[in-house]
């Protein structure tokens, strides 16, 4: 995992089910996987205000990353959705949905 440098996973759907894969469930895999430059996933992008009260990530980020694709990802909130995704992936310039 360490030297995963692209992973892209089911962004193609629609799925039956809604993703059980959260915004705080990336920050380990960016964790195990420090040499990421291409990250497509599906994930349920929920966020509380709680969340956002420190910095989500906990110092765990990507700078490789500048293009993130979701493909059907609900999203309920965007802008905590955008300050989680700052904190993690501070480098993104560009987001992708199906």
């Amino acid at each position: 995992w360490s030297q995963l440098e692209d992973l892209t996973l089911g962004i193609k759907g629609p799925w039956i089910r809604p993703s059980r894969v959260t915004l705080k469930g990336l920050i380990p895999l960016l964790a195990q996987c420090p040499l990421l430059k291409t990250l497509g996933i599906v994930i349920d992008a929920t966020v509380d205000d709680d969340t956002l009260q420190t910095r989500p990530g906990r110092g765990i980020y990507n700078t490789k990353i500048t293009s993130l694709e979701v493909g059907s990802s609900r999203i309920q909130n965007p802008v905590n959705v955008a300050a989680f995704l700052s904190d993690i992936l501070p480098c993104i310039t560009n987001i992708k949905v199906w």
